[in-house]
């Protein structure tokens, strides 16, 4: 006789008492029938020979999930030699019964499942197959601790390899399930119309949301709610074997979903598919079964808050995906516009650069590659607003929009000419281009090579009349800028124009010697700051800085001059002048007889180089030694200890928060690399009084923790007509 199955009451969902007793019913008859297993009475490989003499030795290769390795050991089974006649027409695999022996529970059903021979399978596709059924399994895990109606899990599965005839083969093993197989959703967008649940859908959902919108488990299939052989799509690696459709698969899943009250429970956010292609309406109370949905949304979810705070932020690439699918004629054969307009707008919505660049030129009439055949009305401001949008996200030709409608280049309703935030597009876009990709060059790549662009920075500040433009006007600003498009200008052999700016830069400094007579002080300088959205160069990037700056590798050697500056008052602009005149003149020490400049003129420029920054000098003194102790500027070097690279690396964010804790002060910084190029330490410039600058060492993370061998802080020097630089920053200069 068997026992009562146990009530209830305790269960995750309450049920009515008819449907709690036929699931009581439902789950007695379960647990007879596994009893039944046990004693020997009901075995479901009847027949299967268990002669240990036809047992194989094999190696048995299973998946660490939470180690993310393979382990070996060696086991013996026995494998029927005819395969089941169970594979549905154009299967992959063919499946064998298998009784895996052992000596403390007797032999276990199991299958084994081999690729069939056209497939032409590797060894490396049984392994990724495994890998992916175990990697479904511990996100299954997760999902049940949310406790939902239904628990769910994958098979355990595992790969055995052996030798038959002198061949090595391979199987993917996992335990027979027996009972009633259904296949609830494919690879490609699939779905189960004859008999709707809502827990599959909602589980590749929510394996969408957890990993980021870097995976997705679909092809969910099995016996209730014990599944196998699910597929895994993913946008970062390929990993996943020939079912791997990346972001094609979960846009054609996303299509064909259908979000549902457990969706909601969870947290999940509905996926806005297009009107114009609508999907058939489901009323889930049909589906609900053995729970109810109103109990089950009277039910807490202490996760749902954070689920949905990171499945608002996700889709943005899977709608810009159904667009083009759309556009194409991916579905049915047919192309269709609207729903590809549809899902660009959700697409930018969510934060996706191309869709806001796709809408900046629909909008402004501009020729594109998408939606050629969409048209919309004209509207100026929405143009210039996904421009906006795009250049905040770090699209290059946006920014140059952007700077453009605000130095009064391009109109559009609504928008002020505003030439200092013109200089602070400008500004990122200068500093961003070194980062400029083949699939980032504007339309008209003339109107975006860089020289044009610093001579425009040039013009503005060389025209700028004050307020009124939201810019002052400054000769000495636009003396360097100018200098900086000639220097371009002859890295794109542009001779005649590099002459042209050089006499614009030549004129105003001119201009500047004149002022310097004059008894009112120069204007401030605006502070640097990015604009908005944009990416200025940051502490994020400091790892990447050369201390050297950005020297003006002209084809013609230049010789530095000494730089005519008194020793206090160090400030930004010159501090980058001055290295890059240093490395300059180490680069081409070889063949300073041979510069086109006399060491005159060479002089005058470095100085009014320096000249250029000075108005600010006084401003950002006081704000970084606001009790009036003496700032000064200095090279901090840092040697690391050799085998410390571990601990720089687990060490690096909590490095940059301390260096963002003294802003304005850090002024260059970077690593030191050896000739090898690996790391040997690290570099900074700091604009600090001296004590100050002895704590911000002390604090360090790197310093507490021991990374650094040795430190060295020195004071950098200029002195009338003299350059003096200590040995020990040459040796830290030269090896950056």
């Amino acid at each position: 006789s068997f026992p009562s199955f146990p009530s209830f009451a305790s269960s995750a969902v309450t049920m009515d008492s008819a449907a709690a007793t036929a699931r009581s019913n439902e789950l007695r008859a379960k647990f007879k029938r596994a009893v039944m297993k046990a004693r020997g009475k009901l075995d479901s490989f009847k027949g299967f020979s268990t002669n240990e003499e036809s047992a194989i030795p094999v190696t048995r290769h299973r998946f660490d999930t939470t180690k993310e390795k393979w382990t070996t050991d060696e086991v013996k089974v026995i494998i029927e030699p005819n395969a089941l006649n169970t594979a549905l027409p154009g299967a992959q695999r063919e499946i064998f019964r298998m009784k895996l022996l052992s000596k403390w529970r007797g032999a276990d059903n199991y299958v084994a499942k081999r690729y069939r021979k056209h497939i032409g399978a590797t060894k490396e596709m049984y392994f990724l197959d495994c890998k992916m059924q175990m990697l479904a399994k511990k996100m299954a895990e997760n999902y049940n601790k949310l406790k939902p109606p239904h628990r769910i899990d994958f098979v355990e599965c595992f790969v055995i390899e052996t030798s038959i005839q002198g061949q090595t083969h391979y199987f993917c093993a996992e335990k027979f399930i027996d009972g009633s197989y259904e296949k609830h959703s494919g690879n490609n967008g699939f779905v189960q119309e004859a008999h709707h649940r809502m827990t599959p859908h909602a589980f590749s959902h929510f394996s969408y949301v957890m990993s980021g919108g870097k995976r997705m488990i679909v092809d969910i299939q099995g016996v209730g709610d014990l599944w196998t052989d699910p597929q895994i799509h993913s946008v970062t690696d390929e990993e996943f074997g020939l079912g791997n459709m990346g972001l094609i698969g979960m846009a054609k899943f996303f299509r064909t979903y259908r979000y549902n009250p457990l969706c909601e429970w969870i947290g999940l956010i509905d996926f806005q598919q297009s009107p114009h292609d609508p999907r058939e309406k489901i009323d889930w109370t049909e589906y609900s079964h053995d729970w109810k949905i109103e109990d089950l949304m009277a039910k807490r979810n202490p996760q749902r808050a954070s689920i949905a705070k990171r499945s608002g932020k996700l889709g943005a690439e899977v709608h810009f995906q159904l667009a083009k699918m759309y556009e194409d004629g991916s579905f049915e054969e047919r192309v269709d516009l609207e729903s590809a307009f549809f899902h660009t707008v959700q697409a930018a919505d969510l934060g996706h650069k191309d869709a806001h660049v796709l809408l900046y030129k629909l909008y402004g009439g501009i020729p594109r590659d998408r939606l050629v055949e969409y048209s919309v009305s004209e509207d100026s401001y929405a143009s210039y607003s996904h421009a906006l949008d795009a250049a905040k996200l770090g699209d290059l030709n946006c920014m140059h929009i952007v700077a453009q409608h605000f130095d009064g280049t391009l109109k559009a309703e609504g928008i002020t000419v505003h030439w200092g935030h013109a200089i602070k597009w400008y500004q990122t876009l200068v500093d961003d281009h070194e980062n400029l990709t083949e699939e980032e060059v504007v339309d008209n790549e003339e109107d975006f090579e860089m020289h044009k662009i610093l001579a425009k920075m040039a013009q503005l500040y060389e025209t700028a009349t004050g307020s009124d433009v939201g810019l002052k006007r400054s000769a000495g600003k636009a003396a360097v800028l100018y200098s900086e498009a000639a220097c371009a200008a002859e890295q794109h052999f542009k001779a005649k124009l590099a002459a042209k700016y050089y006499e614009k830069a030549a004129e105003l400094e001119e201009e500047v010697d004149q002022d310097e007579s004059a008894s009112e002080a120069p204007t401030p300088s605006e502070p640097r700051s990015p604009a908005p959205g944009g990416s200025t160069t940051d502490l994020e990037s400091m790892g990447e800085l050369s201390l050297s700056g950005t020297p003006c590798d002209s084809p013609v050697a230049r010789r530095p001059a000494p730089l005519s500056v008194p020793r206090s008052g160090w400030w930004e602009g010159a501090l980058i002048g001055m290295i890059d005149n240093f490395v300059s003149y180490i680069k081409h020490k070889a063949q300073a007889d041979g510069a086109i400049l006399t060491e005159a003129e060479e002089k005058k420029r470095a100085e009014n180089f320096l000249m250029a920054y000075e108005e600010s000098k006084h401003e950002m003194d006081e704000e970084l030694a606001p009790n009036h102790e003496e700032v000064k500027t200095w090279m901090l070097l840092c040697l690391d200890h050799p085998g410390k690279s571990a601990e720089r690396d687990d060490l690096q964010a909590k490095h940059l928060d301390h260096i963002r804790t003294k802003p304005g002060h850090v002024k260059l910084g970077g690593v030191v690399k050896g000739p090898d190029g690996v790391v040997k330490g690290s570099h900074y410039v700091l604009r600090l009084p001296e004590a100050d600058a002895k704590k911000f060492l002390a604090e360090d993370p790197y310093t507490i923790a021991g990374v650094y061998a040795t430190t060295e802080l020195m004071e950098w020097e200029v002195e009338w007509n003299t350059l003096n630089i200590s040995k020990a920053a040459e040796k830290a200069l030269m090896a950056s």
